[in-house]
């Protein structure tokens, strides 16, 4: 996709989403009734997850083209995060990189390893261990940044495939709710 394309894209997505979600609004404001109110949450939802799953799905190709910038690691360690299950608890393990670099002079400090904090972790603590020990203190590395706002950076560009699928759940799911809700409300 040329620059020109890419450009042209991102204003007709969020135009396209929006207008789907005014149209949305104004069917259940028109056809409002006591009983259609369960309806309207419905498609609330399925509008809140398609464009949730849209604007996500966005900011990965926006990242595809962030320029970088060297940079310096300043600390490295294993992070972890407990998660809470009904068979008990789960330790997850991320790397914790933090690092400085240099956009147009002015000195940014980041720890953001990838997009999603904890796309990159693992409950084996080896795992995240051989990825933090390729990050040694002081040494130089690319970052990532976000040229209409450099504070923000990732280290790693990479997005997971369970991560792309959970955007696209998201905007399937949605879908599904605003089919389901104008099939229920024309019975």
């Amino acid at each position: 996709m040329s620059l020109k394309q890419e450009q042209f894209s991102k204003p007709l997505i969020l135009v396209s989403t929006l207008l789907f979600a005014i149209y949305f609004i104004y069917i259940n404001i028109v056809c409002f009734s006591s009983e259609n109110i369960s309806l309207m949450f419905v498609s609330l939802s399925g509008i809140v997850l398609v464009i949730q799953g849209l604007i996500q799905f966005q900011r990965l190709a926006d990242m595809k083209n962030w320029p970088f910038v060297d940079g310096k690691v300043v600390s490295n360690s294993i992070a972890e995060f407990t998660h809470f299950e009904d068979t008990g608890k789960i330790v997850f393990y991320y790397p914790n990189i933090q690092y400085v670099y240099y956009v147009n002079d002015q000195k940014f400090n980041s720890s953001s390893f990838s997009m999603d904090k904890y796309s990159i972790k693992s409950q084996d603590k080896c795992e995240i261990d051989i990825i933090t020990s390729k990050y040694v203190i002081n040494s130089h590395v690319k970052v990532y940044y976000n040229k209409k706002n450099p504070e923000i950076s990732v280290l790693n560009k990479t997005v997971p495939f369970q991560t792309k699928m959970i955007y696209l759940t998201k905007v399937f799911s949605g879908l599904v709710l605003l089919i389901l809700e104008n099939f229920v409300r024309n019975l």
